[in-house]
């Protein structure tokens, strides 16, 4: 079973004007390591479905059904699912 891999709520960017102006202004280089910086934010802010399914299953008296009931939980919570099953 794949577990989930959940993201933050997708926002809309906006910038400032001061902001596009000196993002205009940037060079390959410096555009790069912009573009580069704001992926990796949003990589450090995914939630790691995996761990959290490997620590839960360190719980003693949670077997592998309740396991995966647990994760679906927490899957639809995360995707703002109203139904559990």
């Amino acid at each position: 079973m794949e577990y989930f891999e959940i993201y933050e709520s997708p926002k809309r960017i906006t910038l400032t004007r001061k902001d596009y102006n000196r993002i205009k202004s940037y060079n390959k280089d410096q555009l790069e390591k912009y573009l580069n910086d704001l992926c990796q934010d949003a990589i450090n802010k995914t939630v790691d479905g995996i761990r959290i399914h490997n620590e839960l299953s360190k719980i003693k008296g949670i077997g592998p059904k309740r396991l995966d009931e647990i994760t679906n939980v927490i899957d639809c919570i995360l995707l703002g699912f109203d139904d559990y099953d």
